[in-house]
């Protein structure tokens, strides 16, 4: 869970998206979101603590892509999961400049979820692969 593992992922999923053929702009919204879903990993799953680790999981489920990022950091519990911010409040408040990571996946995804228990969390972002190429894409 160091910072710069974010762009490992990214050019992981890049690299499959592309042996797979997805078409290459919606590659750079895949890997955008990510980068942002690993960082909150990083970030809020173990606060910076380069010792844990994180997972990412790239698949297909039906017409949706379907990219899962893990951690075990806990630090997300019970009922309270993050939240999407409107776009006002992001550009408005000028003492927190935060909250753009779940805008941007929220404004690039179909759908996202977040999913804690305490022990596990996990951010699910689905992208309608229907709408552009890839066929039969297995990943």
């Amino acid at each position: 869970a160091e910072l710069g593992t974010e762009k490992i992922a990214m050019n992981q999923v890049e690299q499959s998206l592309c042996q797979k053929g997805i078409e290459i702009g919606r590659i750079e919204d895949i890997k955008t979101m990510t980068a942002e879903a690993c960082l909150n990993a990083i970030e809020h799953g173990y606060g910076f603590d380069a010792k844990e680790r994180y997972e990412v999981e790239l698949c297909r489920e039906g017409h949706e892509l379907v990219l899962r990022v893990r951690d075990w950091g806990g630090h997300y519990v019970g009922d309270t999961p993050p939240m999407s911010h409107h776009i006002d409040e992001v550009m408005t408040d000028s003492r927190n400049p935060r909250g753009w990571g779940l805008l941007m996946i929220d404004a690039l995804s179909n759908s996202w979820i977040f999913k804690g228990d305490g022990n596990i969390t996990e951010l699910e972002i689905h992208v309608d692969i229907s709408r552009f190429g890839g066929g039969n894409m297995v990943v």
